[in-house]
């Protein structure tokens, strides 16, 4: 699998989780593993902060969303 392929298959996975306690573990193991590996991220500015909530806001309006298809069909060009 290429990076992407790798990328696009974990969002696909965690996509499909809706247990808030299994998210928060998966967060948690991520950001663990991420900070290890690339040492602490930086603290984002309150423009960036409200921007990211913003982002994942919009995530929970139905009209935002790309079918599975779409973004498989995207990932192979």
């Amino acid at each position: 699998m290429n990076t992407l392929e790798l990328k696009g298959g974990m969002m696909n996975m965690i996509s499909r989780v809706e247990d808030q306690a299994v998210l928060l573990q998966m967060f948690e193991a991520i950001t663990e593993i991420v900070s290890e590996t690339y040492g602490q991220l930086p603290d984002l500015s309150p423009e960036q902060l409200a921007e990211l909530e913003l982002a994942i806001e919009e995530t929970y309006h139905p009209d935002n969303l790309v079918d599975h298809d779409e973004v498989m069909k995207n990932m192979e060009r």
